[in-house]
């Protein structure tokens, strides 16, 4: 009798094996870690953003910049995402969701990269106009770099399908989504804060993130009576005349190497060619 009652406490104590999940939890399950692993693709090829914001100096800024880019990149990854929870409650087909994950994870992916070599070359982000702007070829890389990304995003949703096969001891993903929802809405603060007292770091950096639009409706945390005046001596209108400065400078050098570089591309084609010596 001892020797059951001894056997029972120690299956008490012992600490529970992970129990198989259900296929719609474990869909669930997955397309949350799926997305989470888009947010980390997102965030490398997003690092040219940063790059670009980086030659402006350092300032206090960078910590508003980095909860951005890391809000920004998860609600690019999540938000799509979210249109398949439907489909995992009503159809819960893994082959089925898991096609539907690649290929929202693939055009996203996709359009990232096309945008952040835009941005590089012209400094302005793909938007509605932009769509109607490319060129053949454009959308013939867009077409390559969306195959490429089906390959990655397809091999990715396999590894998280395998990794999600039991229910682990620690539950880290509710404090990853508690950190990613903290950096999104801090972001957003901070840049109501910056708008209603002209701190021109923070407010500068919205147009280096594609589709970014922060909160902007500073005149209701601010009262026009409570709003602070900023003398033309003070060290913060010196600041932010700076930066500006640093702006417009790098604006016009750039468009100067695109002028530059027009004019050459211009002149070899109206150059007439050398006929061959036969």
């Amino acid at each position: 009798m001892h020797d059951v009652d001894r056997a029972r406490a120690r299956s008490r104590a012992a600490p529970r094996q992970p129990t198989e999940v259900t296929t719609k939890r474990r869909l669930l399950r997955w397309l949350g870690w799926f997305a989470l692993v888009n947010v980390v693709l997102l965030a490398l090829v997003g690092l040219r953003y940063l790059w670009y914001y980086a030659t402006l100096g350092p300032s206090m800024a960078w910590i508003y910049a980095l909860l951005a880019f890391v809000g920004q990149m998860s609600a690019f990854a999540f938000v799509p995402m979210l249109c398949l929870v439907p489909v995992i409650l009503l159809l819960p087909r893994p082959r089925l969701v898991h096609a539907l994950g690649v290929i929202v994870g693939s055009a996203v992916l996709s359009l990232l990269v096309l945008d952040s070599l835009l941005f590089a070359e012209n400094r302005y982000h793909i938007g509605v106009l932009t769509f109607t702007l490319l060129a053949p070829a454009t959308w013939g890389f867009l077409a390559l770099y969306f195959l490429v990304a089906v390959v990655i995003e397809a091999m990715l949703a396999q590894w998280v399908w395998k990794r999600t096969e039991r229910v682990p001891r620690r539950r880290i993903g509710r404090y990853v989504a508690l950190a990613i929802v903290v950096c999104f809405v801090s972001s957003h603060l901070i840049h109501l804060w910056a708008e209603a007292h002209f701190y021109v770091p923070v407010t500068s950096f919205t147009r280096y993130l594609p589709w970014f639009a922060p909160l902007r409706d500073s005149l209701r945390l601010v009262p026009p009576r409570g709003r602070p005046a900023l003398p033309a001596g003070s060290s913060q209108m010196r600041a932010a005349t700076a930066f500006a400065q640093r702006h417009a400078d790098r604006g016009r050098r750039h468009a100067c190497r695109r002028a530059r570089a027009d004019s050459r591309a211009e002149a070899q084609r109206a150059r007439p060619q050398r006929r061959p010596l036969r």
